[in-house]
C-alpha cells in the first residue's frame, strides 16, 4: 500500500493505492488540515504505507510539514513527484519543463491515458487551467486564468463599492444584485473560455474530442457548460497513480 498526496493551492487531498486502485479518496483544506488523520488514521486496516509520494503545488512550507510528520510517524522521507518531460506516453509542451505545475502534468497523463485520443483537460481550483493533448499525446499548452474566488475576492480588495453576500447561486444570466453580477461574471468569463477553447481544438483535431474537468469548482462549472464533459475531483490522484506504478 502506497499512501498519494495531492497538495494543491486551496485544498490536501489524499488516497491510498492498493493493487493499481485508489482507496478511501479523501480532501481537506489547508487550514482545517490534521495531520493525524492524513497520516495514519483512517488507513485500511490501519496499516502503515510502504511509501509516501506527494504532489505538492502549494509551496515548501506545507510539503516540508507533512514530510515532516512523515518521517516522525512511519520513518518514511516521502517522495516528491516533479514533472518529466516524457511520462506514460505524453510529451511535455513546456520549453522548460519545471515552469509547469506538477498537478497539471500528472493530470494531463492520467486524461489522455484514461481515453488515448485528443482531449482537453480543465482544472478549475484557486486557477482556472486549461491543458489540450493530441492523439499522439504530446501536449498542446495550455491557459491559465484566476479561479472563480480568485477573481471574486481580487475584484472585492480592489474596489471600495463592491460588497458580496456569502451563499449565492452561480449561473450564467445577467444579475440584478452586486453580488449576482460578479458571480455570475466570473462564471461566464470562465465558461466562454472554456468553451472558446474546445472550439479551437475540434478545429484542430476532429469532434471526437474527449474533455475531462476536475478541481473544487470543477462540479460547478461543468453544470454551466454546454459541452459534455466528465467530472473526475481526482483526477491528479490517478496521475500520481500512473506515476507512482510507471516507477516501481
Amino acid at each position: 500500500m502506497k499512501l498519494l498526496i495531492d497538495i494543491g493551492n486551496t485544498r490536501i487531498k489524499w488516497a491510498c493505492l492498493v493493487n493499481g486502485q485508489l482507496r478511501e479518496p479523501r480532501a481537506v483544506i489547508h487550514k482545517d488540515l490534521n495531520l493525524r488523520v492524513l497520516l495514519g488514521h483512517g488507513l485500511p486496516g490501519n496499516q502503515p504505507p510502504e511509501q509516501v509520494y506527494i504532489a505538492n503545488v502549494a509551496g515548501r512550507l506545507v510539503g516540508d510539514r507533512i514530510a515532516s510528520a512523515s518521517k516522525k510517524q512511519w520513518g518514511l522521507a516521502p517522495v516528491f513527484v516533479e514533472v518529466k518531460r516524457r511520462s506514460r506516453g505524453v510529451t511535455n509542451a513546456y520549453r522548460d519543463v519545471t515552469q509547469l505545475g506538477i498537478d497539471r502534468w500528472l493530470a494531463v497523463v492520467a486524461a489522455w491515458n484514461r481515453y488515448r485520443a485528443p482531449v482537453c483537460v480543465v482544472n478549475c481550483g484557486t486557477a482556472v487551467t486549461i491543458d489540450g493533448v493530441a492523439k499522439s499525446g504530446r501536449h498542446l499548452g495550455g491557459l491559465i486564468v484566476p479561479g472563480l474566488n480568485l477573481m471574486q475576492d481580487r475584484l472585492t480588495s480592489a474596489t471600495s463599492g463592491i460588497k458580496l453576500e456569502t451563499g449565492q447561486g452561480l449561473d450564467l444570466k445577467f444579475g440584478r444584485s452586486t453580488t449576482e453580477c460578479v458571480n455570475n461574471g466570473a462564471g461566464r468569463a470562465i465558461v466562454a473560455l472554456i468553451e472558446h477553447a474546445i472550439a479551437d481544438m475540434k478545429i484542430q483535431h476532429g469532434r471526437k474530442l474527449a474533455c475531462i474537468i476536475t478541481g473544487g469548482d470543477g462540479e460547478r462549472i461543468n453544470a454551466l457548460l454546454q459541452d459534455e464533459f466528465s467530472y473526475d475531483p481526482h483526477l491528479v490522484l490517478h496521475g500520481l497513480a500512473l506515476q507512482v506504478e510507471h516507477t516501481r
